[in-house]
């Protein structure tokens, strides 16, 4: 796709900029109702989801906004997450017009509030994914350990954790693509586009965690900043293996159109 490289970028930045006060805002939540514990399990369980080298660069910052709660700043946290992670919505939502080859067709103040919706209800599904991966463990150890349940109980509530987060992932990127876009596609038309995205987002964690361990020092061109580099690129290959799902269901819509055109003209 034309531009893609453009767009990954736009969003991996828009991206990095709404990850504090996004966190600002889940630590001073949780302060709020007395939960500072759970939201730094939270955190760590996301820590743990990102390149070692990022994580340890952005781990004494996270630390120290943790230990910072006020109400004006839970304030200020909710305004910037809306609006950055907002722009990081509109440059994936260009992307995703670029790939379906249409112009802007909704209002600045459709995009903005239809943005700041999948803003929250992102956070909303970062924290339900993160608990549950946290809690299921501990929930089937102690059916496996304290209740007299049958023995297929616990397999399955183990199945269920290892499917939980794919699930989840995949609606989440369905959702996208097919409300983000100025043009309307079906969830069927989507879903190819959605497994891929997934499945190379796999294949992108198992291989850049690779080659950072292997390969990549950034420290010694970048310093102290190498880990926030790698953080950056990270983010970056993520957002081009989203828009690379994207342009998959192009493909296949298209192969589709000539197909049922090819048939007509034969009919």
């Amino acid at each position: 796709m034309d531009g893609g490289a453009d767009y990954a970028g736009n969003v991996a930045f828009f991206s990095f900029l709404s990850l504090f006060p996004f966190l600002i805002f889940v630590t001073n939540l949780a302060a709020t109702f007395e939960e500072t514990q759970a939201a730094s399990e939270v955190i760590a369980w996301g820590l743990a989801r990102v390149p070692p080298a990022a994580a340890e660069a952005i781990r004494p910052i996270i630390d120290d906004v943790v230990s910072k709660s006020s109400g004006s700043v839970l304030t200020l946290s909710i305004l910037g997450t809306l609006w950055v992670s907002a722009n990081a919505l509109e440059a994936l939502r260009a992307g995703l017009n670029r790939a379906y080859g249409v112009r802007r067709g909704r209002s600045f103040f459709f995009h903005r509030l239809q943005g700041a919706i999948m803003v929250v209800l992102t956070g909303i599904v970062i924290l339900i994914v993160a608990v549950v991966d946290v809690v299921l463990p501990a929930l089937v150890q102690f059916f496996a350990n304290d209740l007299a349940l049958p023995d297929f109980v616990s397999p399955l509530l183990a199945f269920g954790q290892l499917v939980f987060v794919p699930v989840v992932m995949i609606g989440a990127t369905v959702i996208l693509y097919r409300f983000l876009p100025d043009t309307d596609h079906g969830v069927r038309n989507v879903l190819p586009g959605a497994f891929l995205a997934y499945a190379l987002w796999l294949v992108l964690a198992a291989g850049f965690g690779y080659y950072i361990r292997n390969f990549g020092d950034y420290s010694l061109i970048y310093g102290s900043l190498g880990g926030v580099i790698v953080l950056l690129l990270f983010l970056y290959l993520a957002a081009a293996v989203f828009l690379i799902g994207a342009e998959f269901n192009v493909v296949l819509e298209e192969e589709a159109a000539e197909t049922k055109s090819a048939s007509a003209d034969k009919g």
